[in-house]
């Protein structure tokens, strides 16, 4: 679902979802969602942890192999509405109150003016390289 919505905050700001920064930049990839979706999957995991620990989540909504375990159809409905209920939560962001799942297009639309600024404006630390 995150990445979805990433790359729409891309396409939406004018970013081209296939060049990006941290990995490999590769026609093939969608390297600017993933470089720009690490900041979000905090939001996956608050949902999951919240279902987890509420006792949301039943044996029978996951398919069981023998090395593997997987959400089926019973359990997918479960996530996608608690994640869009948190997703739609208020909360505070640069001084504002905004629902979660507007702070990827609030960022990638600062990303872009970051990129077009002549100005000195000072980049986000998450920009930042730095060697090893």
């Amino acid at each position: 679902m995150l990445y979805g919505l990433v790359e729409k905050a891309c396409i939406l700001s004018g970013l081209d979802p296939y060049v990006g920064f941290l990995h490999t930049d590769n026609y093939n990839k969608k390297s600017l969602v993933f470089d720009l979706i690490e900041p979000f999957r905090i939001f996956g995991e608050q949902t999951v942890v919240y279902l987890f620990t509420g006792r949301q989540m039943k044996d029978e909504y996951f398919d069981m192999q023998e090395d593997a375990v997987s959400l089926n159809k019973a359990g997918k409905p479960v996530v996608i509405e608690a994640m869009n209920k948190h997703l739609d939560e208020t909360v505070r962001y640069r001084r504002k109150n905004v629902k979660r799942r507007y702070i990827m297009q609030h960022e990638a639309h600062r990303l872009a003016n970051i990129l077009l600024a002549d100005c000195g404006e000072k980049r986000p630390e998450w920009l930042e390289i730095k060697e090893f």
